[in-house]
């Protein structure tokens, strides 16, 4: 899959696999500042952006902002909950920028109870 998670192959997975994934591992693109990146899909589906603004609301209109990292997320985590086994797992590679805003959205997603643990790796320049 693309860095950005293509949000269409997300949705067009889920008929086949829904509930039937038992590992995940994504490594989402961040907000440095350094790359000049948007978060913008384009998507001009109307059954899509219907879905978007369903899931996510008015905030998913905008998504061309660095504060809109999480409704770049959101419905992407969404769609990988919905793609997991009941007891699959999900690994996520985040910046420690994201690590705080990210766990919320992960805990409202897949429930905080759920969380098992974070692991830090320092990297040494």
């Amino acid at each position: 899959m693309s860095t950005a998670i293509n949000l269409q192959v997300l949705k067009a997975l889920l008929p086949r696999y829904e509930g039937r994934v038992k590992c995940v591992y994504i490594d989402p693109p961040y907000n440095t500042g350094n790359e000049g990146w948007i978060y913008n899909d384009n998507v001009n589906d109307p059954k899509i952006r219907k879905w978007l603004g369903e899931v996510v609301g008015r905030e998913g209109e905008d998504l061309t902002r660095q504060d809109k990292w999480l409704c770049m997320m959101y419905p992407r985590l969404k769609l990988l909950q919905k793609l997991l086994e009941e007891d699959g797992v999900i690994f996520i590679n985040v910046d420690d920028t994201e690590v705080f805003p990210h766990k919320i959205a992960c805990d409202e997603i897949f429930g905080g109870v759920n969380f098992l643990i974070d692991t830090i790796w320092q990297h040494n320049i």
